[in-house]
């Protein structure tokens, strides 16, 4: 038996996850796909070693920030870890806001073709040619699966050319389950919620995110899948000299209230 907390960002999983955890005597997976990678913490809003009162907690930190990492990959990490903590009587509690990797480790997946190669590729041809014009090549590769993916949503867009190139999909079946569980979605009303995510942006760069982001970027490239996730990318323009910090805290709250609405 395991239990699932998701939601959106901001909405509180984290604090419910440990609260539940202390309870019922449970240890917690995070099932963030940001939260994987080593040295991105403050704008990733990773939880800290005081606020896990104790809890162990797992996978957060166990990749560097150029080293990719799929579905595949979380779920092999991942359900060993699931399996252990079970092992040994304890409630894993799985907590993220990453869909599709709480799917992968509750039902049987199939995983389609993967080229490190391919993948580069598109991901060079992003930082070249923009958002809009890879979501265009997808469109015309497979529109079917355009269709399914916001353009802003650059991970899945290169997957999907990546697969649309390679061969085979991804995918898995809900009718089958790999453990029982308890399945908690949090909600919140969008405008209150909203608020929660610009405090927390502020927060973010009151905590020195400027500074975090400075050091990455000493480390990794711009394009690199962790330096373009959201709380990261919008930074580009100002170590250029050519934003504001203002207008970086706005672009991160604004890209972060989009995430929401497509999670």
């Amino acid at each position: 038996m395991l239990v699932v907390i998701a939601g959106p960002t901001a909405v509180g999983k984290s604090d419910l996850a440990v609260s539940l955890a202390e309870r019922i005597g449970g240890e917690i997976v995070s099932a963030d796909s940001m939260q994987i990678y080593k040295g991105f913490d403050i704008g990733t809003a990773k939880i800290t070693k005081p606020e896990m009162k104790g809890i162990p907690h797992y996978m957060i930190d166990v990749v560097s920030g150029n080293e990719p990492f799929s579905v595949s990959d979380y779920r092999n990490m991942a359900k060993p870890i699931i399996d252990d903590i079970i092992s040994r009587g304890k409630i894993p509690i799985l907590v993220g806001g990453t869909g599709l990797y709480i799917d992968a480790v509750l039902h049987p997946f199939q995983f389609g073709g993967y080229d490190e190669s391919v993948r580069q590729k598109y991901n060079n041809m992003l930082a070249e040619v923009g958002n809009q014009a890879l979501y265009e090549l997808l469109k015309q590769k497979a529109p079917d699966v355009a269709e399914k993916i916001h353009p802003n949503n650059t991970k899945r867009v290169v997957r999907a050319l990546e697969v649309a190139e390679v061969g085979g999909a991804s995918s898995n079946d809900k009718n089958k389950k790999e453990y029982d569980y308890i399945y908690i979605v949090l909600g919140m009303e969008r405008e209150a919620l909203y608020q929660r995510v610009n405090k927390r942006v502020d927060k973010m760069v009151d905590s020195g995110l400027c500074d975090e982001v400075a050091r990455l970027k000493e480390l990794y490239p711009w394009d690199c899948q962790a330096m373009q996730a959201i709380g990261y990318k919008e930074w580009r323009e100002y170590f250029l000299g050519e934003d504001t910090l203002e207008n970086v805290k706005e672009k991160i709250k604004l890209n972060s209230r989009h995430y929401v609405k497509r999670q």
